[in-house]
């Protein structure tokens, strides 16, 4: 019968021998409780916004670009220039002025451009020959600061916008439903989606059914 040694040198080496041993059932039992789990497993994308990335860095620009300027333009005030504090004020004012229309014209145009549009994940809608619409829409645009903004809303709920710079619009802002970062958010109610890429797929259902890109 194999006997253990009580002699303390051979205690210390036994214990981490017998840690390491183990350690991937450690690893394994520290792990477990936490999910890798995330929407990419719930959703399937159906459109893709060519300039979604594009939107979403100008809007970071021009934002960046106000904060800068709101920072730098104090310090106007105290370079030892012979200019009269008066044209000192015009002009700092007219650099606030010009970067805050600047960013909030972007807004204006970009704030209804889809990123990209998921739907609930459904075999049916990527392997049948003839898709149907889906009942749910996530929409995905961006807020004034480039964060991601999604609204989720029935298809039914959409309809024709007139405004310009965009195509659809909510009727019933009620049945609409909006978050940013994984909190809740006011829903927008206008949208832009390329046309020409609503003319196949799941998206030629949908822009049939908003009357969006039906001739």
């Amino acid at each position: 019968m194999l006997r253990t040694s009580a002699h303390p040198a051979f205690r210390s080496i036994s214990i981490p021998l017998l840690l390491l041993h183990h350690r991937p059932l450690q690893l394994a039992l520290f792990r477990r409780p936490y999910s890798t789990r995330s929407d990419a497993n719930t959703t399937t994308t159906v459109y893709q916004g060519p300039i979604g990335v594009v939107a979403k860095r100008l809007k970071l620009f021009s934002i960046s670009s106000l904060a800068l300027t709101a920072g730098i333009s104090p310090f106007i005030f105290f370079v030892d220039v012979p200019v009269p504090n008066i044209a000192r004020i015009v002009l700092v004012s007219a650099a606030l002025f010009t970067s805050s229309a600047s960013t909030g014209l972007i807004h204006w145009i970009m704030s209804p451009y889809v990123a990209k549009i998921t739907v609930p994940l459904n075999p049916t809608i990527a392997h049948t020959s003839e898709p149907t619409a889906p009942p749910i829409l996530n929409l995905h645009t961006y807020t004034w600061t480039s964060r991601e903004h999604v609204t989720t809303l029935p298809t039914s709920s959409l309809e024709p916008s007139m405004r310009v710079f965009t195509t659809w619009a909510v009727r019933d802002i009620t049945t609409a439903v909006g978050r940013v970062g994984g909190r809740a958010a006011k829903p927008k109610r206008i949208f832009y989606v390329h046309p020409e890429l609503c003319k196949e797929g799941v998206m030629k259902v949908v822009a049939e059914q908003v009357a969006v890109g039906k001739k």
